[in-house]
């Protein structure tokens, strides 16, 4: 505050400054007093200097000030001025007063509507019959203070800018109850003003449900407290869309220091709250794929030696239980069969990692995915249950896709167990395949899809009990269930996710508890020349000639180089056996030896099978190589695969899957 003295000798408060005392000039000083445009103020002053209520003011006060008469009567210096203010300055004023007499300041008065109007006051000691009092003029910044045409034309050019920035203010008078609300604020609430008043319950009914308690305490608690509040919340739009709103609330204060409206503006904050549940949708995607890649690392770190011990322990199991005579306990068959049953478990749970994290070693074949879901529908029906309808509606006479064929059978065989399970009793289950052109002008409204081209729509819909909201985010996660512990390992969906991503595709998911759930899977179309189409029909066209073959098998873990040659054996082949690729060329250089097939591990010490495979045809031209691994897809590359076709099995394997692959290759030797 700025506090400058103009009397520099102290005056005694018995100085002869009281008014005049005759008829006339009490009638000039009545005059005089009520029509100056400066405020003028009188209260007394106690011993300690604390001023005491107005005892005097004049109709410039009043109408600056907009209280009536009575109004600033009730009040003194503290309660008009800015209470902020008021208590650095007053005392100090005070002093000086008694000091010196006179004092001129500057100050900040509060207009009873709050406003905030700077003054500059003369104040001078006087006393009339023995009591002490303040005589203060108060001149008030009329440079500062806008005329009321100037200010007609600021509210105008405010409420532009707040239409423009779609923003509406609102004032609410805490003891009239009282609100006074904008244009645009009727136009962000979505009221009609003709229908509603501007009131509590008013701006209540807007909110929609879900937001209405959450806001309403957010501000009953701060109101309470005489507190500023922040509150986001929705409203929903004429077309059942919804627009986020923000608001603000700062209290005021009356003269007496209590909390008597609250004023605030109210912003349309959608666009932010889009850019945040974007930001929001991006990190959790980011998320999920970090996941996928911890996943992935796990099942690669253990996919080799585990699907090496599966090998061993599934293909000794089965060929035990092949020796086995009728006379063997049946209790021994039911530990062996037990046994075969757990591992192959283990082997599927394997698989199913693998899918998810898109390490999944596969062979990839040009085939038409309607021909192989038509195969398929004998294998589902028995999954699925008698009791549930299982229908099949392709949407042309064929759809070309290159995929892995057992991919498409693990989409469908998780698809049809989750939707099964879904249908409590009697119900429906829906596979339906279409043509889908997706241009790069349709990505923007696009559901799930994010590049353009021609796919094929996969969907399988039931008419189940559907998946709750507050589980459909989490469908996709490792390990995600809703199933009772022991009846679902939650890794079903995200072993189809997985595929649909290794083979560049999309995947959806729409659900209602009321009609049930629907997954859309988008495969791109493939245009190959029709040799390159495969089927599933079977490849053999002839049986091998009484004369068996001789196979040299590399492999350096001697538990699955006996396990194979022991199968091998069992069938009638000639088996040589190599630990190591050194070992493979030395037998291989007699040339007395017929070897009509190579099973290699792919990766070996030395050089992997591949190479090795390439060594071993210089000597022998034609000679047919049948290639296996327990590792990850990306370890696989790694080591010169090189997205080669190859004749491949994927350990663990089982006999007849073994069997079947080498017939394959030895019945094409001519």
């Amino acid at each position: 505050m700025n506090i400058r003295s103009i009397s520099t000798q102290p005056e005694g408060f018995g100085d002869d400054t009281s008014p005049p005392a005759s008829s006339m000039l009490d009638i000039h000083y009545h005059l005089l007093w009520n029509n100056l445009s400066d405020g003028l103020f009188l209260h007394p002053v106690a011993d300690n200097l604390e001023p005491g209520k107005f005892e005097l003011v004049n109709a410039s006060a009043c109408r600056i000030l907009g209280y009536a008469q009575e109004e600033l009567l009730e009040m003194g210096p503290r309660e008009l001025d800015d209470p902020e203010l008021a208590t650095s300055y007053i005392p100090g004023v005070m002093q000086q007063l008694a000091a010196e007499g006179q004092v001129v300041f500057e100050a900040v008065h509060l207009h009873k509507n709050g406003m905030r109007i700077p003054v500059e006051i003369c104040s001078r000691r006087i006393e009339i019959n023995s009591v002490r009092y303040i005589l203060s003029s108060a001149r008030y910044r009329t440079n500062r203070l806008q005329p009321t045409q100037e200010l007609t034309r600021s509210n105008e050019r405010l409420q532009l800018i707040m239409k423009k920035a779609h923003a509406g203010s609102w004032e609410w008078d805490i003891k009239t109850n009282s609100n006074i609300w904008s244009d645009e604020l009727w136009t962000l609430y979505g009221l009609d003003a003709s229908n509603h008043e501007a009131s509590y319950e008013s701006w209540l009914s807007a909110i929609i449900a879900e937001d209405r308690l959450k806001t309403e305490k957010i501000v009953q608690h701060a109101s309470s407290r005489g507190e500023e509040f922040t509150i986001e919340w929705r409203v929903r739009n004429h077309g059942g869309s919804y627009r986020w709103l923000m608001s603000k609330g700062t209290p005021l204060k009356d003269h007496t220091g209590t909390i008597s409206r609250y004023i605030g503006m109210v912003i349309d904050i959608t666009e932010r709250k889009t850019i945040e549940e974007e930001k929001l949708l991006l990190e959790q995607q980011v998320q999920q794929s970090q996941k996928m890649e911890l996943v992935g690392q796990l099942a690669g770190g253990i996919a080799h030696d585990f699907n090496n011990m599966l090998a061993v322990i599934l293909g000794n199991t089965e060929l035990t239980i092949d020796r086995l005579g009728p006379e063997t306990s049946p209790k021994l068959l039911d530990d062996l069969n037990s046994i075969h049953q757990a591992a192959t478990r283990s082997a599927n749970l394997t698989r199913q990692l693998l899918a998810f994290a898109q390490k999944q070693t596969i062979t990839l074949k040009t085939l038409d995915i309607n021909g192989l879901i038509e195969s398929m529908l004998s294998m589902l029906k028995p999954l699925i249950g008698e009791n549930i309808r299982l229908e099949w509606q392709p949407g042309g006479p064929e759809f070309i896709v290159r995929i892995d064929p057992s991919q498409i059978d693990q989409i469908l065989a998780n698809l049809c167990v989750n939707a099964r399970d879904a249908i409590k009793r009697n119900g429906t289950i829906l596979i339906t395949t279409e043509r889908v052109d997706i241009t790069r002008g349709q990505l923007e409204g696009h559901e799930f899809c994010s590049m353009p081209g021609t796919y094929v729509r996969l969907t399988v819909r039931d008419n189940g009990k559907g998946i709750s909201p507050k589980h459909l985010p989490h469908i996709f996660e490792p390990f995600f269930t809703t199933k009772t512990t022991g009846t679902g390992t939650g890794l079903g969906l995200s072993t189809v996710y997985g595929i649909v991503k290794q083979n560049g595709g999309y995947i959806d998911c729409s659900s209602s508890q009321k009609s049930g759930t629907s997954f859309r899977i988008l495969l791109p179309l493939h245009e190959p020349s029709p040799e390159n189409i495969s089927t599933r029909e079977p490849l053999l066209k002839k049986r091998l000639n009484d004369k068996k073959r001789t196979v040299l098998i590399v492999e350096d873990e001697p538990a699955i180089l006996a396990f194979c040659s022991k199968l091998l054996e069992h069938e009638g082949h000639q088996v040589l056996q190599a630990g190591l690729p050194s070992e493979a060329l030395r037998i291989a250089q007699d040339s007395a030896i017929d070897i009509g097939l190579l099973l290699s591990d792919i990766v070996l010490p030395e050089m992997n099978g591949y190479e090795l495979s390439r060594q071993l045809q210089l000597s022998r031209p034609g000679l047919k190589a049948l290639f296996m691994s327990g590792y990850t897809a990306d370890i696989l590359e790694r080591h010169g695969r090189n997205g080669q076709a190859v004749d491949f099995i994927c350990k663990p394997f089982s006999i007849r899957e073994l069997q079947e692959k080498v017939e394959e290759l030895l019945v094409s030797i001519t």
